[in-house]
């Protein structure tokens, strides 16, 4: 893992058909954006994992985003800012991404 480039986590479900429209987006912001590392992260309940994921991203609806920018980090974790919700166009997404990083490293 790169630790000098930002990461962004795509939080979904599945069943979700929001999440499912935005995989388009995501994938299309993900090749348009290799500055950006894209990970995703299944968050449906019936997930061995999803309670971790939960815990360390506690949105309370999908699909989710979680932006972590390099060396932000408080008690020894990284720093990530989160934003719940679709977006509409990845121009959208790096418009937030953008913004986040700066709010994270501020």
């Amino acid at each position: 893992m790169n630790a000098d480039r930002p990461m962004l986590y795509y939080l979904f479900q599945t069943g979700c058909s929001a999440c499912r429209a935005q995989k388009p987006i995501v994938d299309r912001f993900e090749r348009e954006h290799p500055e950006v590392r894209v990970v995703r992260l299944n968050a449906d309940p019936t997930k061995r994992r999803a309670g971790e994921i939960r815990d360390d991203f506690p949105v309370s609806a999908l699909p989710a985003f979680g932006l972590r920018a390099p060396g932000r980090e408080r008690d020894g974790r990284p720093l990530v800012t989160l934003r719940e919700g679709m977006v509409e166009a990845p121009a959208e997404l790096a418009e937030w991404c953008r913004v986040a990083a700066t709010r994270v490293s501020s």
